[in-house]
């Protein structure tokens, strides 16, 4: 091997190595996110101090709370699809790094309804259509959704509610376009798709 070229081993470990860190960082974030917003939703509501916020104050950081927690629900998918990009890449390299090793294939995310369904025959195996997984991507969107949208019932459950309808309607817009995103959001596939044998030329750089 010449002096400075990079074999796959080399690349098998970085890449393994960025699996982890993305791992990392998405299992802090739907802890984090999630807990902050209760404990500060709760403190929020469960004190005095709040019939003394105006209700445009109120309204707006609601707003951008909930539009905070939905950049980082997207950032999060951006992250999923990497982490599932990386996971192909070292599926791809272990061919090279390990030739001689037979690995078992990654498992899919556990199933809801459990491994009876799949074992299911005659005129019961149309219940196998209803298996539904719920693994990481999922757990993401459905703790990344339901946050974003409690931020939203936050001035509609305060015990303030004292507006104009200019605001009124104007907090309506902003909160049905954010419920919009959230729904796109959580609807839209993240999963890697393509091939590496598919590649693009090196000036073609992807969108982060």
């Amino acid at each position: 091997m010449a002096e400075g070229e990079i074999t796959a081993a080399q690349v098998y470990g970085e890449t393994c190595a960025s699996i982890r860190a993305t791992e990392e960082i998405s299992f802090k974030l739907i802890g984090i996110v999630p807990f902050l917003s209760g404990s500060a939703i709760v403190t929020l509501l469960g004190t005095e101090s709040v019939k003394s916020i105006p209700s445009a104050a109120l309204a707006a950081a609601c707003l951008f709370a909930a539009f905070a927690t939905l950049t980082i629900f997207r950032w999060e998918l951006r992250n999923i699809q990497t982490c599932d990009w990386l996971r192909a890449r070292a599926q791809e390299l272990e061919k090279d790094v390990l030739p001689q090793r037979a690995l078992r294939a990654r498992p899919g995310s556990p199933l809801l309804f459990g491994a009876k369904v799949r074992s299911l025959t005659g005129r019961d195996q149309w219940l196998q259509k209803i298996d539904f997984a719920f693994g990481k991507t999922e757990a993401a969107k459905v703790t990344y959704s339901m946050t974003t949208i409690l931020w939203l019932f936050i001035p509609a459950i305060s015990p303030k509610l004292e507006t104009s309808p200019i605001g009124a309607m104007l907090y309506l817009i902003g909160a049905v376009m954010i419920v919009i995103l959230v729904a796109v959001s959580a609807a839209s596939p993240v999963k890697f798709q393509s091939g590496f044998n598919e590649a693009k030329p090196v000036n073609q750089e992807a969108r982060y």
